[in-house]
């Protein structure tokens, strides 16, 4: 007896579930031997509510740590994951400090853990480090919102979004210095959008300017635009590289080959450019060469004029320098027309220097004709011009003798060509416009010949007495070219006067006492009435001229202004009528200058306005009825002046538009050649759309032709894209089909499988099933999602219901041989549970009816009557065994106790259909 003591086994190593249990409350966590026991059992031992019993006792946070990692049993490890879910969310830091903690967070590979914590973790610090555990900008994003983020990090959180929308969400949301970091970071980025835009544009303008570079061949020029245009080009190169790739990629390659194409072109200029330079220097040396001794021959010929004037004598050397100019002059490379005008002025300084009286008579006569020029006075009219040119012209001839003779002083000279100069220019205009007489007095005499000879009467007087107010005007040369012709015409009208006079008597006498008749008894419309006045006097003009002072005359003017006195008060009326259209016509006019002087000076921002008010103000202005003709000519000019500025103006921005619109198109058009797919290609040209609606009208046959160039392109890449999605609707809705299909096949295998084994790889041949997102169309990729997701679903809840179906019927199978049993049959002990085949195998000294007792306690069902007593002694020892030794009951040891107290009779039956109540519900 005594050495089964010593050597039987220790509680812990009990087989019996229960005394593992039971000795864990013995075992103490001070002791490092009870320590490691209780370790074993937490992660060694057989049974899942062992290790977790023992588990529990250990009570440490690293144990939980490994047990949650380690251990196979889902309730064990979520026991151990609930443990430390309590321990990083307590306040406390019994089971765990904040820097274990931190540790924790920091190393632990359980993702969904750290997201399920993270705001319940009792400091920021803990919070911001799941965060970055789980290293996700939504759950930043969400922190932030909630307010679980320090001021740094929150900053921090802020700065590193780029993502517009995220920011405008959080704009909604935040409050404080958050909120004006985000409106900051917003602003930051709404302008760098603005800025990427820009440079897009200045970029495309830049290539335009380099490609038109191409077509120019001036050196100077291309090299320095080609040198600004290249700076430009890489102050805007790293926006460029931020715009979409293809973009990106289609501008820098443009300007590779912009760029090579110039260098080439500026090499092959640069060397003409500097042949030019090579000869523009030379000419220049020339130049400088013949000022040089022109100034030299200038100074020469002052020291000798002074000479002359002051009576003095040849000083020594002047022959000297006068020979040296020449020699100078023969050996300088300068133009052979500059040295032989040179030449000629030494030769004749060589010809006067030996007589200085002739060079003061000269002088003195040169000083007599500036005089004379100086005192004529430029003529106001041609008459006047027909002795002014004689005159001048005789001075010019004494002058140009003069000089041919002698050497004159060159500031009289500069004196003298000015003179003339002036009163050449002067004249100009009088002499042009007699010019232009002369030519309409020739082609006018051939018209009065017509008009005799075509017996127009009237209108040949007309003419003849304009043409004689021209003849007059005219030069005697002019005059002596024409006077033949003109004396001709002169007897023609004279006998026409003549015979005129003779036919026009009775015609006088009847208008006469037509105009009476009307000023005696007025019309009764005043217009009617101007208008035949007009007519009455117009045909006594036609006529023919009467002397001022004839009678007849004098009656027909008294007549007619009697006839018109009842117009007066009509046309008075008129004329305010004309006044008050002229004061809305000034008032449109300074609305327009207005509008024009904004568009000079002030930036636009609607073009679409300015026109719709130019063209309202232009309608008003046509609308409005007729002024005064004094101011038709003042009034017309400031109109046209202002509407020409506004004009300009709109057709400049039409212009700009055209070059946006058609730099569009072109990008257009290069998007549809592209080798992208036809998804992106329709991205692409929806973001060209809405940049098209952006640019304003660029005029009208333009735009339109503009915009049908642009829509055909983007038509054709739309229709190709619309027939490709046709198709992939097509192959999807198929294909949607085919995967309906074999999940409708799948529910239909699960319907006929009543084990796991079977279930189980229905089910891995279900997860199998690809479902592709790109092969689908959306809806149809939401329906197959939807439909698997239901399969799978239910495939899950058949393998519980088939594990249930599986355990309620080895129940079943338990309790009816146990009934066989008591009726004195065998069983097959086979197709039991091993552990419930060996307890009936088993003979122990376990009290059936207290076991079935327990077992109705824990399943809180009635005892029979008759064992109340019993009932209450068990459960009073059940309570005295947990609370002492802290002993946990299991139904399935319990059940496993029952089977064990020996073989079954015919007095158990009724203790078995009390257990089978227990298990089967």
């Amino acid at each position: 007896m005594i050495f089964k003591k010593l050597f039987s086994k220790k509680k812990w190593q009990s087989n019996k579930i229960s005394d593992r249990i039971s000795s864990i409350s013995e075992l103490e966590t001070s002791n490092s031997e009870q320590k490691s026991i209780l370790h074993e059992l937490a992660f060694n031992d057989a049974d899942k509510t062992v290790r977790r019993a023992a588990l529990e006792k250990l009570n440490d946070f690293s144990l939980f740590w490994q047990a949650a990692k380690k251990e196979a049993d889902e309730d064990v490890n979520r026991f151990a994951l609930n443990q430390l879910k309590k321990a990083l969310t307590s306040n406390s830091n019994d089971l765990a400090s904040d820097s274990e903690k931190l540790n924790f967070i920091k190393e632990c590979s359980n993702s969904q853990l750290i997201n399920d914590i993270k705001y319940q973790l009792p400091t920021t610090e803990l919070i911001e480090a799941a965060l970055q555990r789980i290293n996700k900008q939504e759950s930043f994003i969400e922190a932030l919102i909630l307010g679980h983020l320090s001021d740094q990090t929150s900053l921090k959180t802020i700065q590193m979004l780029d993502d517009a929308n995220a920011l405008k969400k959080l704009q909604k949301k935040l409050k404080g210095t958050n909120l004006a970091e985000v409106e900051s970071k917003l602003a930051i980025i709404q302008q760098h959008t603005e800025a990427l835009s820009q440079a897009d544009k200045k970029a495309r303008l830049t290539l335009a300017q380099l490609n038109a570079l191409k077509d120019k061949s001036d050196f100077v020029e291309i090299s320095s635009q080609y040198s600004q245009l290249t700076r430009t080009w890489n102050e805007l190169s790293p926006l460029v590289l931020e715009l979409d790739s293809h973009i990106s990629t289609e501008l820098i390659g443009k300007y590779q080959k912009l760029d090579e194409a110039l260098k080439i072109k500026l090499s092959t200029l640069e060397s003409a450019y500097l042949d030019i330079k090579e000869r523009s220097e030379k000419e220049a040396s020339k130049k400088r060469v013949t000022e040089e001794l022109t100034s030299d021959l200038e100074n020469f010929e002052r020291n000798l004029n002074n000479l002359v004037e002051n009576d003095g004598e040849i000083e020594l050397g002047m022959t000297q320098t006068l020979e040296e100019i020449s020699n100078r002059v023969e050996q300088a490379e300068i133009n052979e027309a500059s040295k032989s005008q040179i030449t000629s002025r030494v030769e004749k300084l060589q010809r006067n220097l030996i007589d200085l009286p002739k060079i003061k008579a000269a002088q003195n006569q040169a000083q007599e004709l500036i005089k004379q020029l100086q005192e004529m006075t430029p003529p106001e009219s041609v008459i006047a011009l027909n002795d002014f040119n004689p005159q001048l012209k005789s001075v010019k001839s004494q002058w140009a003798e003069l000089e041919s003779k002698a050497l004159l002083n060159s500031e009289k000279r500069r004196e003298f060509k000015e003179l003339v100069s002036n009163l050449t220019s002067a004249v100009k205009k009088l002499e042009t416009e007699q010019n232009k007489k002369f030519s309409s007095f020739k082609r006018k005499q051939s018209e009065l010949s017509q008009l005799i000879t075509d017996g127009k009467y009237r209108e040949a007087f007309g003419l003849f007495y304009k043409l004689e107010s021209w003849y007059a005007e005219l030069n005697d040369y002019q005059q002596s070219k024409i006077e033949k012709s003109w004396q001709d015409s002169a007897a023609e009208v004279a006998k026409l006067k003549d015979l005129e006079q003779s036919i026009a008597a009775p015609k006088r006498q009847e208008l006469l006492t037509q105009i009476e008749q009307l000023a005696s008894k007025p019309l009764v419309d005043p217009s009617e009435q101007a208008h035949r006045v007009k007519v009455l006097r117009s045909d006594w003009l036609s006529l023919g001229r009467l002397e001022k002072d004839d009678p007849l005359n004098e009656q027909f003017n008294l007549a007619s202004e009697k006839a018109f006195e009842v117009c007066r008060a009509f046309y008075s009326e008129l004329e305010a009528e004309r006044d008050k259209a002229y004061q809305a016509k000034i008032l449109i006019i300074e609305q327009l200058e207005m509008l024009a002087q904004k568009l000079q000076s002030e930036a636009v921002s609607s073009w679409k306005d300015v026109e719709q008010l130019n063209n309202k103000l232009t309608k008003l202005w046509f609308d409005t009825g007729l002024i005064d003709k004094s101011k038709v000519a003042e009034t017309n000019k400031r109109f046209s002046e202002s509407s020409k500025l506004i004009k300009a103006k709109i057709a400049e921005q039409h212009k700009n538009n055209r070059a946006l619109k058609s730099a569009l198109l072109e990008k257009a058009t290069e998007i549809a050649k592209s080798e992208q797919t036809l998804a992106d290609k329709a991205n692409h040209l929806k973001k060209l759309q809405a940049d098209w609606k952006l640019i304003g009208f660029s005029g009208r046959k333009v735009d339109d032709q503009l915009w049908t160039d642009f829509r055909k392109v983007n038509n054709a890449v739309f229709d190709d894209l619309g027939a490709s999605r046709n198709e992939s609707r097509d192959k999807s809705a198929e294909l949607r089909k085919g995967l309906l299909e074999a999940i409708q096949g799948y529910q239909d295998k699960l319907t006929a499988i009543d084990n796991n084994k079977d279930l189980r790889e229905l089910e891995a041949e279900a997860k199998s099933l690809k479902i592709e997102r790109s092969e689908l169309e959306r809806s149809d990729f939401d329906k197959v999602s939807k439909a698997h997701k239901a399969l799978l679903d239910k495939l899950s809840n058949s393998e519980l219901e088939i594990r249930d179906a599986n355990r309620v019927n080895q129940y079943k199978q338990l309790f009816d041989g146990l009934e066989d049993l008591a009726n004195g049959n065998t069983i097959d002990n086979s197709v039991l549970k091993t552990s419930w085949a060996n307890a009936l195998n088993a003979n122990t000294k376990v009290d059936r009816l207290e076991t079935t007792i327990k077992l109705e306690i824990m399943s809180d069902l009635e005892s029979p009557e008759q064992d109340n007593n019993t009932r209450k002694a068990v459960q009073m020892s059940m309570m005295t065994d947990k609370l002492e030794s802290g002993v946990t009951y299991n139904q399935e040891e319990l059940l496993e106790d029952w089977l064990s107290a020996g073989a079954v009779s015919k007095e158990d039956v009724d203790l078995v259909n009390r257990i089978r109540k227990v298990f089967l519900k």
